[in-house]
């Protein structure tokens, strides 16, 4: 049983993120928030007094402070590499949100600067910290029901009627649009639980370009034969859904929002699975297991394997064409 005091996290960046992994902080026994950055001075005081921890202007100011043992970046993705790099140097350990960067460069920047100052680099959270979905990739591994062959995940949502959208959540130059923004859920499911390794994709954009994209659709192969498509659309012309489908050799399997549907022998078994808690609570759940030695999944090489593959998607949607993702931009996990 461990006993060592909480670790103290500080946040950077205080918009709809920051504050909803203040929540899960407040919920966990294993964190403190002690800390806070945010450029613009009216939201830096105010959201200090509601927090109650010291505010300073950026990342840099709130590492040198010497009260955080470990950062959560929910800054713009612009700034992501900025304070990644501020973090660690300071020996403090993050958690960026995604996309890790702008560019797949700057990503690596940032996993390298993790690397060599021997911190801890988390990407997320996302929506694959859904205990559903880590269900499905242990039956994957465990092979229950044979081979895995193929993934079908496809979304519905809103995400451009809701009414904070502006049209610098639009420009995918700096890191935002539908598929770096949202889209990078869907492709961190499917990579979860197809093994993690994309050697090539297709893919065409819904509606727009250059970050004003509606949705888009993407076929994916992996290192390991498997083959998945995703389909997100983010216009809220239909209701909200998510539905996600894996067929295996010997059977299939139906994610549902109670849990999954396992098809095997002409029968149908119900796996319920209980509710999650927020991903800004695994993601905090996953740090505490690193920094005690845990390998974890959502790490910095991750990240940049999911970036790798949502800008292959605009490169094919751009090209007409398959595109190859090089594996000199990241390492995946055997």
């Amino acid at each position: 049983m461990r006993f060592h005091a909480p670790r103290r996290l500080g946040i950077v960046g205080a918009g709809v993120a920051g504050e909803l992994m203040s929540r899960a902080v407040l919920r966990s026994n294993r964190f403190v928030l002690t800390g806070l950055a945010d450029p613009d001075p009216d939201v830096r005081n105010r959201v200090s007094a509601e927090w109650g921890c010291p505010a300073f202007i950026d990342a840099t100011e709130l590492v040198a402070s010497g009260t955080v043992d470990v950062v959560y970046v929910a800054a713009p993705t612009a700034h992501h590499l900025g304070a990644v790099s501020a973090a660690a140097a300071a020996g403090v350990h993050i958690i960026c949100e995604k996309p890790l960067a702008t560019s797949a460069a700057d990503a690596r920047e940032a996993v390298d600067c993790a690397r060599r100052a021997g911190v801890s680099l988390l990407v997320g959270p996302t929506l694959s910290y859904d205990p559903r979905y880590r269900v499905l990739r242990q039956i994957v591994t465990d092979r229950r029901l044979g081979d895995l062959l193929s993934v079908q995940a496809t979304s519905f949502t809103d995400w451009h009627r809701r009414r904070t959208r502006t049209a610098h959540d639009l420009d995918a130059a700096v890191g935002n649009g539908l598929l770096l923004r949202q889209g990078a859920h869907q492709i961190d499911i499917v990579r979860l639980i197809c093994g993690g390794e994309v050697r090539a994709v297709s893919g065409a954009l819904h509606g727009g370009v250059g970050g004003a994209e509606q949705g888009f659709s993407a076929q994916m192969s992996f290192a390991n034969g498997v083959e998945a498509n995703a389909y997100y659309d983010g216009s809220g012309a239909v209701p909200e859904a998510d539905e996600l489908f894996a067929t295996f050799t010997g059977g299939g399997v139906r994610v549902h929002p109670g849990g999954l549907h396992l098809y095997a022998d002409g029968q149908l078994t119900d796996l319920p699975v209980d509710p999650a808690t927020s991903v800004w609570d695994q993601a905090l759940v996953e740090m505490d297991q690193t920094l005690d030695g845990r390998l974890p999944i959502h790490d910095g090489e991750w990240g940049l394997g999911t970036l790798a593959a949502c800008l292959a998607i605009y490169e094919a949607a751009a090209t007409y064409s398959i595109v190859f993702v090089h594996q000199s931009l990241y390492q995946e996990k055997s």
